[in-house]
């Protein structure tokens, strides 16, 4: 079995004036989104699913230019919300292989390798409806963190 990764970067970044976010520099080698992918490949992630939509072609550009392992696909309905990138990921990653999924925002790219992969950092959380996920968890207080999805069994 394996763990995906879904990192969604298509929306509109209207705050930002539509510069897309995955492409704002993190620092000298990396921009938002790389190093988003780089922090999932280090970790052992190396089926990552980069949903696209705003500004498509320049953030698949440096995708492909960074060099690093992943899928990119295209939200066609990117305009109807950060829902229909995340159904469009899922649908990439829904596979029998596939035991669970990571989902990283391009917003927020400060998690590290530890976070990703030591599994003592992950808690069970269950909802109302008994409907299981984990959030990675991190010493540092505040900032956003990818979240852990279990794949659900099928019936």
């Amino acid at each position: 079995m394996m763990i995906s990764a879904v990192v969604l970067t298509a929306g509109l970044s209207t705050r930002m004036g539509g510069e897309p976010k995955g492409l704002l520099r993190f620092d000298d080698r990396d921009s938002f989104l790389t190093r988003i992918v780089r922090t999932l490949n280090e970790a052992g992630i190396h089926d990552v699913v980069v949903v696209l939509g705003h500004e498509a072609s320049r953030v698949l550009e440096s995708v492909q230019q960074s060099g690093l392992v992943a899928r990119c696909v295209v939200n066609e309905r990117y305009r109807d919300g950060q829902f229909s990138s995340l159904l469009t990921g899922l649908n990439e990653v829904d596979r029998p292989e596939v035991s669970g999924m990571l989902l990283a925002l391009v917003d927020a790219p400060l998690f590290s390798v530890s976070t990703v992969h030591d599994r003592r950092t992950v808690r069970a959380d269950t909802g109302a409806r008994g409907a299981g996920g984990a959030r990675c968890r991190t010493r540092a207080p505040g900032g956003h963190r990818p979240i852990a999805v279990p794949r659900a069994p099928r019936g």
